[in-house]
């Protein structure tokens, strides 16, 4: 059995995290898959075009033969429409994470890398999980221009992927404050790309941490293993004809953005991009 990895919370397009390979089994199969256009969720309209693009690549996983989809994004890019659109499971990091955390407690808070400007994201997550009520916060630990350097090797992922002291001790501090001053219980990191400072910040805290991306994979094998997946009931299948258009749209879009297009960088996920220069980055800071 393969399961499609819907991208790595990393920026990498063509090997798996070592999160998920370290968890993968022999007989089950995760395959690292892209969408074929690469746009950054600035704002709700942008992610329009993510959730489009996010679809066509799960249809395409099917139609490939593979036999599950995870979404390794807290975002849970086209989630929805997913569950709608396929005959076979598919799972969400985001909503993998928030269910697991409300196994462990009464009350969670969120932490996350990425700044206010994308708390439309957690917005989303918690109200279509079913999960605002048992959130305590969401706190945002970087400034706003995390975002500029996103793509270069200063931006925070790559500094979380060195271990690098600084942001730990921050990621480590808004933890604290989740459970001393906001009366969370168990945590939830709020991006997959915080995959490779788990360890580090469950050293940190008492609280149990749960990380997404690890979440999210185990529980499309559980899903496999047990012969689930979701309800027609609740996701009525569209028609043929509907996943031909989708598709077609996103046939006209993969050619614009292709590499050695003219299509403007600014609509590309910084993520995707290479690192031309290198960016002095200031401390992290705490925020809600």
């Amino acid at each position: 059995m393969k399961i499609a990895v819907l991208g790595t919370g990393t920026g990498e397009r063509v090997k798996l995290p070592a999160a998920i390979s370290e968890l993968a089994c022999g007989d089950i199969e995760p395959v690292l898959i892209n969408t074929r256009v690469a746009v950054f969720a600035h704002s709700i309209a942008d992610r329009a075009l993510v959730d489009l693009a996010h679809v066509d690549a799960a249809i395409g996983a099917e139609r490939d033969g593979f036999d599950a989809v995870f979404v390794n994004t807290f975002a849970d890019y086209g989630l929805a429409a997913m569950k709608s659109a396929l005959n076979i499971p598919v799972v969400g990091a985001g909503e993998a994470g928030l269910q697991l955390a409300g196994m462990l407690g009464e009350r969670f808070a969120v932490i996350t890398v990425w700044p206010k400007s994308m708390a439309h994201i957690y917005r989303d997550r918690l109200r279509d999980t079913g999960t605002v009520q048992r959130c305590a916060g969401v706190i945002h630990v970087s400034a706003e221009e995390e975002l500029t350097r996103l793509g270069t090797d200063q931006d925070v992922m790559q500094r979380m992927h060195r271990q690098e002291a600084t942001v730990i001790d921050r990621l480590a501090e808004a933890c604290r404050h989740a459970t001393e001053d906001l009366g969370a219980d168990t945590l939830v990191l709020g991006c997959t790309c915080m995959a490779p400072v788990l360890d580090a910040l469950r050293m940190r805290t008492t609280a149990p941490v749960v990380e997404c991306m690890r979440a999210g994979y185990l529980a499309t094998e559980t899903l496999l293993r047990h012969g689930l997946t979701q309800s027609k009931l609740a996701y009525a299948a569209p028609s043929a004809a509907s996943l031909d258009r989708l598709r077609a749209l996103i046939d006209g879009q993969g050619a614009a953005s292709a590499p050695g297009s003219d299509s403007g960088s600014a609509a590309e996920c910084p993520v995707c991009l290479p690192a031309d220069t290198a960016v002095d980055t200031p401390g992290l800071k705490i925020g809600r």
